[in-house]
């Protein structure tokens, strides 16, 4: 998936388990345990970050972001899309663009 490719709203996100994360001084670090990577998250990718600890939609993520922050409705979906192809690329989550349904 390139990296500005449009996410659907149902695609299922979750976080990969190879890493250990903690927040100092309103930053939340992570170790990805397999590369031995850092990675630093603003606040609002530290948000999508605690989000996604369990599996949730795109629209999910961006309702609760908008919820959170007072920040225009399509401005929004961009900014977390792109955090989440930020994450997707450094294999920090999972995105499944045709989750299962249930019949």
């Amino acid at each position: 998936m390139g990296n500005g490719d449009e996410l659907p709203g149902t695609a299922v996100i979750v976080a990969t388990d190879d890493q250990l994360a903690t927040t100092v001084d309103d930053e939340t670090v992570l170790l990805q345990t397999d590369t031995g990577t850092y990675y630093g998250f603003n606040e609002v990718a530290a948000r999508v970050w605690d989000v996604v600890q369990e599996a949730t939609t795109v629209t999910e993520v961006v309702e609760t972001i908008r919820a959170e922050y007072d920040v225009d409705a399509s401005q929004c979906r961009r900014d977390v899309e792109s955090i989440l192809h930020e994450m997707e690329a450094a294999d920090l989550v999972r995105i499944d663009l045709e989750p299962a349904t249930a019949d």
